[in-house]
């Protein structure tokens, strides 16, 4: 697929801050799933929810290899559905803003019910979770590069991304506990939780789909406009996407993993 500057390119130069800003907000809702799952869903699961480690590690694995083909599976998706003259990723942040929302409630609603059924209802909601992520941020990612063809203003929009993602991030792992705890601890606090952040990321998405737009329109060759999207599709079941998402769940075990133990510390520490 080739970019090609729309009739606005020339103004792109001027991008207001506002709109960057904006864009930042996308990657701290993402920050309000990714974060709060990578850093408390072990500690959620074990310790209140009641599953055993040996499950929620299984579930991690499956969940993490997944994860690796639906990311490249959705990028697929977009390119092969992409229209000539309109945008490409932009409205994909306003169709998922809601159910993005939805499924970090969900994680954090796990029933209190035999152990077959938590495990059950935690892997569903998990990898949906996980799909939905990556539903909405790689066509947010690719938003970059529709944003402008000037190098610099697509700069700035990736340092309004990573600065409002950054400090999104460390936030998090700084006010979840509090807040769990003003909302009662146990299942009751951890739900709560998650419908605050459920509606704060729904309407941070909502506020980038409003106050963003795509400036690089993309243009579809007539070789590119005949593949099926099924031989597209088979590039993603190549032995290298396991190898990539066994890498990625050992980091995300250990991120995991380490969130529980600051959890328990917590906890001990305050009793």
């Amino acid at each position: 697929m080739k970019l090609a500057s729309s009739p606005q390119s020339s103004v792109a130069k001027q991008v207001e801050k506002s709109e960057k800003i904006s864009y930042g907000l996308g990657n701290l809702a993402a920050n309000l799933l990714l974060t709060t799952a990578n850093t408390y869903m072990v500690y959620y699961y074990t310790d209140i929810a009641g599953m055993t480690a040996a499950i929620v590690g299984a579930l991690l694995l499956v969940a993490k290899i997944i994860d690796g083909v639906f990311d490249l599976s959705i990028g697929v998706f977009l390119d092969s559905t992409a229209n000539r003259g309109s945008e490409k990723a932009r409205p994909w942040i306003k169709k998922m803003a809601i159910p993005f929302g939805i499924a970090l409630i969900l994680m954090f609603s796990v029933p209190n019910l035999t152990s077959g059924f938590k495990s059950i209802y935690a892997f569903i909601t998990y990898i949906l979770a996980m799909f939905i992520f990556s539903a909405i941020s790689v066509p947010y990612n690719t938003m970059i590069s529709l944003s402008s063809s000037d190098p610099h203003v697509r700069s700035e929009f990736s340092s309004y991304r990573n600065m409002l993602g950054s400090v999104g991030g460390w936030l998090l792992t700084v006010i979840t506990l509090p807040i769990v705890a003003f909302f009662g601890d146990g299942r009751r606090g951890w739900f709560l939780m998650a419908i605050v952040y459920g509606v704060i990321a729904i309407l941070a998405y909502l506020i980038c789909y409003r106050n963003t737009c795509e400036r690089v329109i993309p243009t579809i060759s007539k070789v590119q406009a005949d593949d099926k999207i099924i031989d597209k599709i088979k590039a993603v079941s190549k032995k290298q996407v396991l190898v990539v998402s066994i890498d990625n769940y050992d980091f995300n075990v250990c991120y995991c993993w380490t969130g529980w133990c600051k959890c328990v510390l917590c906890k001990v520490r305050h009793g």
